[in-house]
């Protein structure tokens, strides 16, 4: 039997406390690392903030196939499309690419080679979507409603006053 011993320097990392967006001379940006691009309401506070570009760092070997690292990157297109804002990502593995704010895939390179990816960024609007602005509300919304029905179904009197 094999027995792994990992010595990473660990005992050096701590949680984050604050938001960091980091200032080029042309943009703001944030790095969501790894599958943290498949939280949106973590993106949208980002954006809301005054990023101007989403920029992936990940590694998908854990999948060791091309589908859960395509999923992986589809996934991470939404973010650019919910928030109208230009997504880059470069992996070790995965899909290293330039996605527009529609979520069209523009450039990419193979996947597992070795090569890097030079692209211009395209800023199309600097406004907010509607879910950047009010987030999460419709599934909300539909809750609440769903809750308040099922609370009239007990309640029969009340639903014939209605």
């Amino acid at each position: 039997m094999y027995r792994w011993q990992l010595d990473f320097d660990v005992y050096l990392w701590e949680p984050g406390r604050e938001r960091v967006i980091f200032r080029h001379p042309r943009f703001t940006f944030f790095t969501p690392i790894c599958f943290e691009d498949s939280f949106p309401g973590d993106i949208r506070r980002f954006v809301l903030e005054g990023a101007e570009a989403i920029v992936n760092i990940s590694n998908d070997y854990w999948s060791l196939t091309e589908v859960e690292a395509k999923q992986h990157a589809v996934n991470s297109s939404l973010r650019a499309v919910e928030n109208a804002r230009p997504l880059l990502r470069a992996t070790a593995s995965g899909l290293t690419g330039y996605f527009d704010v529609d979520g069209s895939l523009l450039a990419a390179v193979p996947y597992y080679q070795e090569r890097y990816l030079v692209v211009d960024l395209s800023f199309r609007s600097t406004s907010t979507t509607l879910y950047t602005r009010w987030g999460d509300w419709l599934p909300q919304a539909a809750a609440a409603a769903l809750a308040l029905l099922a609370l009239l179904s007990f309640f029969p009197r009340v639903r014939r006053r209605l």
